[in-house]
């Protein structure tokens, strides 16, 4: 018997024994509980390391993508910067040292020599090419040289100037005041004569003339007069010495020197010159053929066998 100091009574030696084996055997089954609790423990602090882990490692993946870009971009940057300054130097130095003029020639027929053509452009040796400005160079050209009627300018590297000319040529001619203007188709005053020429245009009001200019004349005037120059082209009629435009709705043609064709205005004007041309085949003395007033849907003129003085206006 052992004696139980806390309850005061004696207790059975074996009875203690038991009890401390029983505390023993439940303090073993809590240790291995315990550590069975703590494995469990750090397979969830291991996961969590391996996360962190993948998780830098991608950060440092992106960021050596994000260096490599910048790298690149940085490349690039530098490659554009090196190509705008060749790009800089190239042109100064193709302004200032390179392509100078050495040598200027034209081509194309023209009655001016080509010393003439190359003062009328402005361009001199020693200039560089490619301050030269085309457009300038044409309408000098074809100012200063009225019988030129286009022209071209040609750079042939690395220092060689073509000029090209095309000529003009006299369409019609036309009296203003005491003088006669060679006039291109379009209205281009080539040069001031004082005669008449094969056929001339009378009647007409115009502007100060002046070569290489446009002649200053009616925009109504110059639609009529181009009317009538493609009705006479399109039917074929020669020998007109005059046409007199003083009234532009009673157009007037001195035709083989002996009819007068009175044609009114520019209606129908081909079917007119069509009718004058088949009656000055049949009627051998001088007279008028009036067609004034021919319509669609009346077609008749008129033959009166007279004396032609009077009934036009002559240069």
């Amino acid at each position: 018997m052992t004696n139980d100091k806390r309850g005061g009574q004696n207790r059975p030696r074996g009875q203690s024994v038991g009890r401390r084996n029983t505390y023993r055997q439940r303090s073993l089954k809590s240790g291995r509980q315990g550590d069975g609790q703590t494995v469990n423990q750090n397979v969830p602090q291991q996961d969590g390391e391996a996360l962190r882990e993948r998780k830098n490692r991608q950060g440092r993946e992106q960021n050596a993508k994000k260096n490599a870009a910048r790298r690149k971009r940085g490349k690039i940057l530098t490659c554009v910067l090196l190509i705008l300054i060749l790009i800089t130097v190239g042109v100064c130095l193709s302004m200032t040292v390179l392509f100078r003029i050495s040598q200027i020639r034209t081509e194309g027929e023209s009655r001016y020599s080509s010393e003439q053509i190359i003062e009328a452009s402005g361009i001199s040796e020693g200039v560089n090419m490619f301050s030269i400005k085309s457009e300038d160079v044409k309408k000098r050209i074809c100012s200063q040289l009225p019988f030129v009627g286009s022209a071209a300018v040609k750079r042939v590297l690395p220092s060689s100037i073509v000029i090209s000319v095309t000529p003009e040529t006299v369409e019609y001619t036309i009296k203003c005041g005491e003088e006669y203007a060679a006039v291109s188709k379009d209205f281009k005053v080539l040069e001031m004569t004082e005669g008449a020429a094969e056929q001339t245009v009378v009647g007409l009001e115009t502007a100060e003339v002046k070569a290489g200019e446009t002649l200053g004349i009616a925009d109504e005037a110059k639609q009529s007069l181009v009317s009538l120059k493609t009705a006479m082209d399109a039917v074929g009629i020669g020998e007109v010495t005059v046409i007199d435009m003083t009234d532009q709705n009673n157009i007037k043609l001195l035709y083989k020197s002996r009819y007068v064709l009175d044609l009114g205005n520019t209606d129908l004007l081909e079917y007119k010159l069509k009718f004058c041309i088949k009656v000055a085949e049949t009627e051998q003395n001088q007279g008028v053929i009036d067609v004034r007033y021919v319509t669609d849907t009346n077609k008749k003129g008129f033959y009166s066998s007279k004396n032609i003085n009077g009934e036009i206006t002559l240069p």
